[in-house]
C-alpha cells in the first residue's frame, strides 16, 4: 500500500478542534506541454492529468509550437528542454504570451536556472523531482508565485545596498488571490503566509 505524500497529508489535515468546512475550489488550469519527444510528452501529459484532474493538458513538440500556441489561451506553459538548452526558451516567451513559463530539465545547474529565469521562467524543476512536487509547483506558479522580483527589500533601503531587480508589479488576479488566502486563514487551513 502506498502512503500519502507529505504534501498530500498536509493538505488533507484538519486543525485540532476545528470543525470541517467546505474545501476551497481546486485550481484549474490550461497547460501547454512542450517536449520534442512524443512518447515522453504523452506519458508526462497523462501523468499530469492523473495527478491534477482539473488541469487541462495540451501537448506539442518544439517544431509544432507556433500552431499549438496560437490555438488557445494557456495559463501555464511547461517546457521540457529535452536537451535543447535554455536558448530554446527565447522562442516560447513570444509565442505563449500571458502564460507563466515553467521549465522541466535534466540540467539543474545554477547557470541553467538563472538562464531560464532570464527568459522569463517562473518555475524550474529538475526531472529528478517527483510528479507530486511538480504539480504543487505548477499550482504555485499558476496563482502568481515565484519571480525574480526583489527590488522592494526594506533591508536594501536601510543599508543602501540597492538591487537591480525590479519591484514586484501588482497583478490582475491579486484581489482574488487575497480573498482565497483570507478564506484559508479564516477556516484554519493556513496559519501564516509569506510573500504572497
Amino acid at each position: 500500500m502506498q502512503s500519502a505524500s507529505v504534501l498530500e497529508r498536509a493538505r488533507l489535515a484538519e486543525p485540532v478542534g476545528h470543525t470541517t468546512s467546505p474545501r476551497p475550489r481546486t485550481t484549474t488550469a490550461d497547460i501547454l506541454l512542450v517536449d520534442g519527444r512524443p512518447l515522453l510528452r504523452e506519458c508526462l501529459a497523462r501523468a499530469l492529468q492523473a495527478e491534477w484532474p482539473e488541469g487541462r493538458v495540451t501537448t506539442t513538440g518544439w517544431d509544432d509550437l507556433a500552431p499549438a500556441a496560437s490555438a488557445a489561451s494557456y495559463g501555464l506553459c511547461l517546457a521540457s528542454l529535452d536537451g535543447k538548452g535554455t536558448a530554446a526558451l527565447a522562442d516560447i516567451a513570444g509565442r505563449v504570451a500571458g502564460a507563466a513559463l515553467v521549465v522541466l530539465s535534466d540540467d539543474d545547474s545554477y547557470g541553467s536556472i538563472a538562464a531560464a529565469a532570464g527568459h522569463g521562467a517562473r518555475g524550474y524543476f529538475s526531472t529528478a523531482a517527483g510528479l507530486g512536487v511538480l504539480v504543487q509547483g505548477l499550482r504555485l506558479v499558476l496563482v502568481g508565485g515565484t519571480a525574480a522580483e526583489f527590488g522592494g527589500s526594506h533591508y536594501a533601503l536601510l543599508t543602501g545596498q540597492g538591487s537591480d531587480t525590479p519591484v514586484p508589479a501588482p497583478t490582475a488576479n491579486g484581489p482574488a488571490r487575497y480573498r482565497t488566502l483570507h478564506t484559508l486563514l479564516r477556516t484554519g487551513r493556513v496559519r501564516a503566509c509569506h510573500d504572497l
